[in-house]
C-alpha cells in the first residue's frame, strides 16, 4: 500500500508525457525503471517565437447594462415625504420623482431585518431565516437570522457577473454574536457579495459616536464637533465612486446606500430640526388630516380613499397636557429634521453621479422607509430601547431627564437617545392604520417607492397602483439585465425567488398587476395578499401601547381576523369578515399553507424573547479573561453584566489622584460603568437614562496596586441588582438598582477596558469622553453566576 501513490505517479506520468500505457506495478510494490523516451520526442517552442495574446474576458452582460443604486431610508413612513404630501422637505426623493415614475401600494415587511434581507436576496424573509430583528433571533428554522447560501444576495450574482459593488451604512443581517473584531466574516457584507463596505452592522448605532466598520475593520469616528453619520456614509460612497471611476471605470457597480435615518435614537444638529419650528403645533390628529388633503390634492392617493380613524389605545393631542406638549413637538421637529438631512445626503450621491456624467444609465430605487413609521418612541422618549426591553416609564420621567441635561435644546443631541410619541408614527403613515411593526395594516408595510432610470423610463407622474413588495426589486433588476435567477451559486442550489419583476410597469401605470399573492408576518401580525383582497390578523402587539404586555398569555389561534378588498378600499377602512366568512376562511388556510412553505411556524416567533429573555442570543461562555487593551466588544458578545449575577475581578495599580474607565458596558442611553474619578472609585447604572443608580468610595485609592471586586445580584432578568464593590477584600461601597435591563442596554454599544468608546455610560465623564484610565489595568477577571 505504501507504493500505491508511486505507482499512480508512473501511470500519471507516463501518459502526460505521452509515452504510451504504464507498465504494469509488480505485485510485490516495487518500482520499475521508467521506459525510454522515444527519439522522435516533441521539441518545445523556443519563447522568442512564440505568439502571446490575452483571452478575451467573458462578458455576460448587456452592453449598456445600467449601474444600480438602491437607496433605503430608515423607519419612515407613507404620509412622512412632502414629496407625497407630507410636512417633511425631502427635495432628493421629490427630483427623482420627477425624472421617473412612483409607487404607492409598495411593500415592506414592517420591521427591519426582515426588509433588508428581502430586499437583497428576491425571497421571503422567513425563507431566508430572518422572520426578525437580527438581535431577536431565536432557534426556528424560520428566525435563525442568518441569510443561507442557498439565497444568494443580489450582490453576489451582480458581483460574478462582473458589478463592482458596495453597501454603505446599516447592514442588520448578520447574527448578533459574529459582530467581533474576530468575526467570522463571512455574514458581514463582505461576505454577502459587496467588495467594499463602509457602516454599521447592528439595528441602530449614534448618529455622532456611531460603531463602524471599513469591510471588516472596527474603526472609531473621528473626534470632530460637526461629524454627523449621514453625512460620512454620503461621503463614503462618493469617494468610492471616484475610486471606481479611477481603477474600474468600464465596469458598472451597484451600490446599496442605507443611513440610519431616520431610526432612533432621532439625532441632528440643531439647524437642521430648527427648521420645524413650531410646524407641528397643532398636533398629531390635526396633522394626519391636513396630510391626508394633500395626498389627494397631488393624486397620490386615490379619490375615494378614506382616512382611517385613530385606535383607541393611541392618545389624541388633546389629552396632551399643555405643560407636556413643548417635549412633545420638540421631538418631531427633530426627527423631521433628521429625516431631511438624511435625504438631502442622497441628492449628493445622485449629483456626483451628474458629475461623471453617469446618471443617464443609474438605475436608482429610492425605497422611503424599511417599514411604516415607528411607534416604538411610546408616549415620547429619552432612551428608545425602553420599548424593546418592555420597561414601563412615565413621560414625566423623560422630562425630568431632559431638563437635568439642559432642557429641550439636548434633544437630538448625544446626551439623549430620543424618539418621538408614536402619535407622530401614527400620523406619519396617514392614511392607514397601525404603524411599524404591524403587518396585518398598511401602516406597518406600505412605503412609497420612487424608480428612476432616465435612459429608459419615461418620467411619469401617475402612481403606480399595482401591489408589489420588497422582494420584487431583484428580480426586477435581473429582468433590466438578462439575467436568469441562478440555480446553483458558489456549489449550493439556489432557493427559489419569490419575487415578481416590476418592469412590466416601468411604461405603463394602468398595466394589470403580475402580483397575486403575499404574505405577511412579524411578532404574530399577519396577513394574506391574494388578487385584491388581504386578510390579516393584528396580533398581540400593539406598539403605540405601554410595555408590559404579557405574551405568554396570547393564543394565535384566538386571533379576531379582517378582510378587505384593497382594489376599492385603499386604506383598509372596511372590514368585510362580517360579510364574507366564506372568502375569509380560505384565505386563512391559504396563509397557513404558505407560512408552512416559507418557515414562518411557529407564528409569533419573533416575540419568543419577550417571554424568555433569558434565551436571548449570547455568547456560550460563563467565564472571561481580559486585558487592559480589550475595546468594541459588542453586548450581544460580552458578559451579561446588567442583567444576571456576576463577579468582576481587576487587578490595577492606580497613580495618584487616578480617573478614566476601568470598564464600561452600554452607552449613554443605558449601561453599566466602573470608573476613578479624582482617585475616588466609582460606580454607576445607568437604567435607560430615567434612572441612575450611582456610588462611590468615601475615600480615595492610595497610590499603588490594588485588587478590586465587583459583585452583582440579579435574580432574574428585569429584577433590582444588588452591587457591592471591594477593595482589597474590604467592602468600599453598594449600590441597589431598584430594576435592571432583561434584554440589552443598546443595540450597537460595547464593552470596554480602560476606556468608554462611542457613547458613554455616565453623564459624569460625558464632556471627558472616551475618558480613559490613567493607570495600568493588569488582568480583568469576569465569571457569570
Amino acid at each position: 500500500m505504501r507504493h500505491s501513490w508511486i505507482a499512480a505517479a508512473t501511470l500519471l506520468f507516463g501518459i502526460a508525457a505521452g509515452v504510451g500505457a504504464a507498465q504494469d506495478v509488480p505485485a510485490d510494490g516495487s518500482v520499475l525503471p521508467f521506459p525510454p523516451v522515444p527519439s522522435a520526442s516533441i521539441a518545445a517552442p523556443r519563447l522568442q517565437d512564440s505568439t502571446h495574446v490575452r483571452r478575451a474576458q467573458p462578458n455576460h452582460l448587456p452592453a449598456d447594462a445600467p449601474n444600480i443604486l438602491i437607496i433605503l431610508m430608515d423607519d419612515v413612513g407613507f404620509g412622512q415625504p412632502d414629496t407625497f404630501g407630507g410636512p417633511i422637505h425631502t427635495p432628493t426623493l421629490s427630483a427623482l420623482a420627477g425624472e421617473g415614475i412612483a409607487y404607492n401600494a409598495f411593500h415592506t415587511t414592517a420591521i427591519c431585518s426582515p426588509t433588508r434581507a428581502a430586499l437583497l436576496t428576491g425571497r421571503n424573509q422567513h425563507r431566508v431565516g430572518s422572520g426578525t430583528i437580527a438581535e431577536r433571533a431565536v432557534d426556528w428554522d424560520g428566525y435563525v437570522g442568518v441569510i443561507p447560501p442557498t439565497s444568494a444576495t443580489v450582490a453576489q450574482v451582480l458581483h460574478d457577473y462582473g458589478y463592482v459593488t458596495a453597501a454603505f451604512g446599516k447592514w442588520h443581517n448578520t447574527p448578533a454574536t459574529e459582530t467581533t473584531a474576530l468575526g467570522p466574516f463571512d455574514r458581514w457584507p463582505t461576505g454577502y457579495g459587496f467588495d467594499h463596505f463602509y457602516g454599521f452592522l447592528a439595528g441602530e448605532t449614534s448618529q455622532y459616536e456611531p460603531r463602524l466598520v471599513d469591510d471588516t475593520v472596527l474603526i472609531e469616528p473621528p473626534h470632530d464637533a460637526d461629524y454627523i453619520l449621514s453625512t460620512d456614509l454620503a461621503d463614503q460612497a462618493i469617494a468610492w465612486l471616484r475610486e471606481r471611476r479611477s481603477f474600474a471605470p468600464d465596469k458598472p457597480f451597484f451600490m446599496y446606500w442605507a443611513p440610519g435615518a431616520s431610526h432612533g435614537p432621532h439625532h441632528v444638529r440643531p439647524e437642521w430640526a430648527d427648521r420645524y419650528a413650531g410646524r407641528f403645533d397643532q398636533g398629531w390628529d390635526a396633522l394626519r388630516e391636513q396630510v391626508f388633503a394633500r395626498q389627494k390634492e397631488l393624486g397620490w392617493i386615490p379619490a375615494d380613499a378614506e382616512l382611517t380613524p385613530r385606535d383607541a389605545d393611541m392618545p389624541g393631542w388633546d389629552s396632551i397636557p399643555e405643560s407636556e406638549r413643548p417635549f412633545q413637538t420638540r421631538l418631531m421637529e427633530v426627527f423631521a429634521g433628521m429625516t431631511e438631512q438624511a435625504d438631502t445626503e442622497a441628492g449628493r450621491i445622485v449629483a456626483e453621479l451628474d458629475r461623471q456624467g453617469l446618471r443617464d444609465n443609474t438605475l436608482i430605487f429610492y425605497i422611503f422607509g424599511d417599514n411604516g413609521a415607528s411607534a416604538e418612541g411610546q408616549g415620547g422618549t429619552v432612551s428608545e430601547l425602553l420599548a424593546q426591553n418592555n420597561i414601563p416609564s412615565t413621560i414625566d420621567q423623560h422630562i425630568a431627564a431632559v431638563e437635568a441635561q439642559g432642557g429641550l435644546s439636548a434633544l437630538g443631541g448625544p446626551r439623549f437617545d430620543n424618539m418621538y410619541n408614536a402619535g407622530w408614527a401614527w400620523a406619519g403613515n396617514t392614511p392607514f392604520k397601525s404603524t411599524k411593526l404591524v403587518a396585518a395594516h398598511f401602516g406597518g408595510t406600505r412605503n412609497p417607492l420612487v424608480i428612476s432610470w432616465p435612459a429608459r423610463i419615461a418620467p411619469d407622474a401617475v402612481p403606480r397602483g399595482q401591489f408589489h413588495h420588497v422582494n420584487d426589486v431583484v428580480p426586477t433588476i435581473y429582468e433590466v439585465l438578462g439575467i436568469t435567477p441562478p440555480q446553483v451559486v458558489n456549489g449550493q442550489p439556489q432557493d427559489p425567488i419569490d419575487g415578481v419583476s416590476m418592469a412590466y410597469s416601468f411604461a405603463d401605470p394602468a398595466a394589470p398587476g403580475r402580483k397575486t399573492e403575499q404574505y405577511f408576518e412579524n411578532a404574530g401580525s399577519r396577513a394574506l395578499y391574494q388578487d385584491g383582497w388581504i386578510a390579516s390578523a393584528f396580533g398581540p402587539r400593539k406598539p403605540w401601547a405601554k410595555a408590559g404586555v404579557d405574551y405568554a398569555a396570547w393564543d394565535s389561534a384566538k386571533d379576531v381576523w379582517e378582510l378587505y378588498n384593497v382594489t376599492e378600499d385603499f386604506s383598509q377602512a372596511h372590514d368585510l369578515a362580517a360579510q364574507q366568512p366564506e372568502r375569509l376562511a380560505a384565505m386563512q388556510q391559504e396563509f397557513l399553507k404558505v407560512a408552512e412553505a416559507n418557515k414562518v411556524f411557529p407564528i409569533g416567533g419573533g416575540l419568543y424573547l419577550f417571554i424568555h429573555p433569558e434565551a436571548r442570543i449570547a455568547s456560550p461562555y460563563k467565564s472571561w479573561t481580559f486585558d487592559g487593551a480589550t475595546r468594541r466588544m459588542p453586548e450581544f458578545t460580552a458578559p451579561g453584566l446588567g442583567r444576571q449575577s456576576n463577579t468582576v475581578t481587576l487587578d490595577v495599580e492606580v497613580p495618584e489622584k487616578a480617573s478614566g474607565v476601568l470598564y464600561a458596558l452600554g452607552g449613554i442611553s443605558g449601561g453599566l460603568t466602573l470608573f476613578m474619578d479624582e482617585g475616588h472609585l466609582a460606580y454607576e447604572y445607568n437604567m435607560m437614562v430615567i434612572e441612575r443608580y450611582a456610588g462611590r468610595s468615601p475615600e480615595p485609592l492610595a497610590p499603588g496596586k490594588h485588587r478590586i471586586d465587583v459583585a452583582t445580584v440579579i435574580a432574574r432578568p428585569g429584577a433590582p441588582a444588588g452591587v457591592t464593590v471591594s477593595v482589597d477584600g474590604a467592602e468600599a461601597f453598594r449600590v441597589d438598582v431598584k430594576r435592571t435591563v432583561p434584554s440589552a442596554f443598546t443595540a450597537s454599544e460595547t464593552f470596554d477596558v480602560g476606556i468608554d468608546l462611542g457613547s458613554p455610560v455616565s453623564a459624569d465623564y460625558f464632556d471627558r469622553r472616551p475618558f480613559a484610565f490613567g493607570g495600568t489595568i493588569g488582568e480583568v477577571r469576569v465569571r457569570l453566576e
